[in-house]
């Protein structure tokens, strides 16, 4: 009988921290961002609009943390999203210029069956799982110079990210190149 008891009690407390994790995990799916509004990451903290570049504890954080190991041309904030990462002995080139990204997220998804595309030549997504965290956004790179900020015209080109929880940190298990997207 007390045993029943224990193994039942233990039992709900075991359900209750499973059902927390994934109202947590949920909260961590990030909101699209309203029309015309952009974010930004510049090549440090104080001028750019997120404040985890290096510090990937939720799936936008490690997308922002991605974004940032380009834009700030550092290999470790790359690894810090992706522990895979090889930079194949080619470190990033030295530039004489201040790239930007400016940027702004569409829409976020945790994935399901059912939402994983096929794999296509674009996008092999036989690397996501259900579970998965699908970011997708639009982005305008940009180049600083003396005279102010030049981005480049045309439309904005989208990007995504698949962010996945391993453990207890997430992480970048792929990027997306999705078809042009005109809003």
């Amino acid at each position: 009988m007390i045993k029943r008891a224990i193994l039942r009690a233990l039992y709900g407390v075991m359900i209750g921290l499973a059902a927390s994790s994934a109202i947590a995990d949920d909260d961590a799916i990030p909101k699209p961002d309203p029309v015309g509004w952009w974010r930004v990451i510049h090549v440090d903290d104080a001028r750019s609009t997120s404040k985890c570049v290096g510090n990937p504890i939720t799936p936008l954080c490690v997308a922002e943390t991605w974004m940032g190991c380009h834009v700030r041309r550092d290999q470790e904030l790359c690894r810090m999203a992706d522990p895979k990462y090889d930079d194949f002995g080619r470190p990033f080139p030295k530039v004489a210029r201040t790239s930007i990204k400016r940027y702004r997220i569409l829409s976020a998804d945790r994935l399901t069956r059912k939402t994983i595309p096929k794999p296509t030549y674009e996008n092999d997504s036989s690397n996501w799982r259900p579970g998965d965290i699908r970011i997708m956004i639009l982005k305008v790179n940009c180049t600083v110079f003396d005279q102010g900020e030049y981005c480049f015209t045309g439309k904005p080109d989208p990007e995504g990210f698949i962010i996945r929880r391993v453990d207890d940190r997430w992480i970048l298990a792929d990027t997306v190149s999705p078809p042009r997207i005109t809003r």
